[in-house]
């Protein structure tokens, strides 16, 4: 059975939220990882696996302060959608300590290596320039900041979508299009792709039938806050079952 402390892990319930805290902890050097999918009714089974093998009790002084002592550290990060409670999408995110190997018993992979890079439901994430000026100039920001934007393949089907709808000068697929593009989250890499993309299926569509598109893009596309942690207790899903 889990401990009380392994009850109190919260699993998210906010796609963006899940994301947002991925990017956080890799912007964090938690840059290994191993990921995965399980039953919900599993999920206990795996969590005391792992918490066994790893002190995913720690709270963040105290990994604070193992990092002080040249210790490694990890994260487990939990997602269900409400449209499929039966499964529940995991991470499990390692800060190795340079003077450390790697745990072993894990398939680790690298988020920064683009082949091995994180997936979340058709986003990758990425190391994007730092354009973001610092609050102090005796804090400099990092020369990049981590992101999530479009996989080579979501892009792939979009440009595909875009070329099917303005051949056939169709204003239903037109349409369709631009609501799932200005319904993409608001996270940077990923809204700067989806401008460009809104944009050019505008000026497709404006140079092969003429007239004014179905709907103009005005420009504006959602962004991400920083949002508080939403979800549901292991113990609160275990009472579900």
């Amino acid at each position: 059975m889990p401990s009380q402390t392994q009850t109190g892990l919260l699993i998210f319930t906010c796609r963006s939220i899940y994301m947002q805290r991925i990017a956080d902890a890799v912007e964090d050097g938690y840059e290994y990882y191993v990921c995965g999918e399980v039953p919900t009714v599993k999920l206990p089974v795996l969590v005391d696996k792992f918490t066994v093998n790893f002190p995913l009790h720690h709270t963040p002084k105290q990994r604070y302060r193992a990092r002080q002592k040249g210790k490694s550290s990890t994260k487990l990060l939990c997602y269900r959608h409400d449209k499929e409670p039966d499964k529940v999408r995991f991470i499990l995110l390692h800060r190795r300590n340079k003077n450390s190997d790697l745990p072993k018993g894990e398939q680790w992979q690298m988020a920064a290596n683009r082949h091995t890079r994180i997936h979340s439901s058709g986003y990758e994430l990425v190391r994007l320039p730092n354009e973001r000026k610092p609050d102090s100039p005796k804090e400099p920001l990092k020369p990049y900041r981590w992101s999530w934007r479009y996989t080579g393949q979501r892009m792939s089907d979009f440009e595909a979508d875009i070329k099917r709808a303005v051949v056939r000068k169709s204003e239903a697929d037109y349409l369709a299009l631009f609501e799932r593009l200005s319904r993409t989250l608001g996270f940077a890499g990923a809204r700067q792709q989806a401008f460009g993309l809104l944009k050019r299926m505008e000026s497709e569509w404006l140079k092969t039938t003429g007239p004014k598109p179905p709907r103009h893009f005005n420009g504006k596309l959602p962004t991400v806050r920083r949002l508080k942690n939403e979800g549901i207790t292991l113990a609160e899903l275990q009472k579900e079952s």
